[in-house]
């Protein structure tokens, strides 16, 4: 991604930062969503101990910290991803499991609906993460 040096931009880097670079130096997930796996973790807290601080916080937890790990791998959620309520519905109504989408927006009623779409369908609780019966009823 481009580095944004005009100062009219929310996400402006100031001149002497990344003096030498027009594109951020390394790969990293940007926006809205990022899920990492958990033996990630550490070695992102290790790497941060020993790196200078970048305020730009995509850029710094997830393309800085990583590159001083070794066997970081990026995937793309693209496909995963809808900006459109109404197909995330759909596709859980229609596909439940299957459905593709991992991220959505959703907004105060909207989170309910797809929340109880979601719990519903893996037949869990709307307080935990199972589903509980009494035995053999």
């Amino acid at each position: 991604m481009p580095i944004i040096k005009k100062n009219n931009s929310k996400w402006f880097v100031l001149a002497d930062q990344y003096r030498s670079f027009n594109r951020y130096p390394h790969r990293y997930c940007s926006g809205f969503t990022v899920f990492i796996s958990t033996d990630l973790v550490p070695a992102l807290y290790h790497a941060a101990k020993g790196s200078p601080f970048f305020w730009v916080d995509d850029f710094f937890l997830f393309g800085l910290l990583p590159s001083r790990s070794k066997g970081v791998v990026y995937e793309s959620l693209r496909k995963n991803l809808t900006f459109k309520h109404p197909d995330a519905v759909a596709c859980y109504k229609q596909k439940k499991q299957k459905c593709e989408y991992l991220v959505m927006p959703a907004k105060d009623k909207e989170l309910d609906v797809l929340w109880k779409l979601v719990i519903a369908d893996r037949k869990q609780s709307e307080y935990g993460y199972y589903y509980m019966k009494l035995e053999n009823t």
